[in-house]
């Protein structure tokens, strides 16, 4: 992997615009092998992470002002 060099192209949207459901945010053109690198790193750190948000806020939601434990820590 060192020596990988990404050939294609990654269209994405600015930081800061509001975006709807089954719109989408990042588009990437490259060789399928390439793309499918990418792709995987994507949706295992961004969508990873806001899985993992949005599961803490529903939490936080559903415990009003108590405190409670999600992974690990009180929140």
């Amino acid at each position: 992997m060192r020596s990988f060099k990404f050939t294609g192209d990654v269209y994405a949207m600015p930081e800061g615009t509001v975006f709807f459901p089954g719109e989408p945010v990042v588009r990437i053109t490259a060789p399928i092998c390439e793309g499918n690198l990418l792709s995987n790193f994507l949706m295992i750190t961004v969508f990873g992470n806001t899985n993992y948000l949005s599961k803490m806020i529903r939490g936080k939601l559903a415990a009003g002002a108590k405190r409670f434990i999600a992974a690990g820590r009180y929140i």
